[in-house]
């Protein structure tokens, strides 16, 4: 990755001042929303990058944008085709890998200067999706070195791609039971011999009761009073405001979101408000709950 400054036609570098703005306002972690169920792994998607970002690169007049792309192919050979029919038969299967170089520009409104960032990415496919993957990926890694953003990846842990719970693993296909041998036939059973018939004397009439009375009404019991309803148990932080913002109503939006991305721009819309020197301290409250609530969703 590689940078490069362009100053704005007065000398003006105010890029640098609103990307480290927008650095300083945005939660430092973004969870992984994305599952590849095919390969069993966990990923950030780029829409999770960019609704985290968006709303901060527009409050500063910042304008991201793709300005230069590079890339090669390479044509990769796999296992022969193995088919019965003539039309396909000794045909061999192909992976497409496109290497690819991206700028991606960031640029001052205001005064017209710009930073630019030079990355690297790959992308393979067997049909038409090569540079689609590539660019999402280098979009993805510009987008979180620039902003320092984590994931909780680490490119030197064996774990590098978190695996997926046995509950979220694409269903396979079970396996056929064994047939069940045929049932014996059972021996026919043999006739039972006829019941002897025996004469019902007539049943003489019982004599015709007469109702019981009626006891008399009891009184209607009285209701104890109901009990008063317990008072609701305080929030993580017991009430605490911090700059007028109160901490438990940031969390409790915070464990509602339904994505990780939706957590993190729950913090970020709380932050936005507050003076730039402020926001580092809110965020340093509230960073632990979020990524508590992030890794319980992922």
């Amino acid at each position: 990755m590689t940078t490069a400054l362009l100053a704005g036609p007065n000398g003006d570098i105010g890029i640098l001042t609103k990307l480290a703005a927008i650095n300083k306002s945005i939660s430092g972690y973004v969870g992984k929303d994305g599952k590849n169920t095919e390969q069993k792994y966990k990923y950030v998607t780029e829409a999770a990058y960019l609704a985290l970002i968006r709303p901060h690169l527009a409050e500063q007049h910042v304008l991201m944008v793709p300005v230069e792309i590079s890339d090669t192919f390479q044509h990769v050979k796999q296992k022969p085709i193995r088919s019965k029919t003539e039309e396909f038969e000794g045909l061999v299967d192909s992976m497409i890998i496109e290497h690819l170089t991206l700028t991606v520009a960031f640029f001052d409104a205001d005064d017209g200067s710009a930073l630019y960032v030079k990355v690297r990415a790959s992308g393979s496919d067997q049909n038409d999706k090569t540079t689609y993957k590539a660019m999402t990926g280098a979009m993805k890694y510009a987008i979180g070195k620039t902003f320092n953003l984590a994931t909780g990846d680490d490119p030197e842990d064996d774990r590098f791609s978190e695996p997926l719970d046995e509950s979220e693993k694409a269903p396979t296909q079970p396996e056929k039971p064994a047939p069940k041998a045929p049932p014996a036939k059972a021996a026919p059973k043999a006739a039972p011999a006829p019941a002897p018939v025996t004469e019902t004397q007539p049943e003489e009439e019982a004599p015709e009761e007469k109702p019981a009375p009626k006891p008399a009404p009891k009184p209607a019991a009285t209701k104890p009073a109901a009990k008063a309803a317990p008072k609701a148990a305080p929030g993580r932080f017991n009430g605490q405001v911090y700059e007028g913002v109160d901490l438990d109503t940031v969390v409790a939006e915070m464990e509602t979101a339904e994505t990780p991305a939706d957590v993190s721009a729950t913090l970020s819309k709380y932050m936005s408000p507050l003076p730039v020197s402020k926001r580092g301290g809110l965020r340093q409250l509230l960073n632990p709950v979020m990524k508590e609530i992030i890794d319980s969703r992922s």
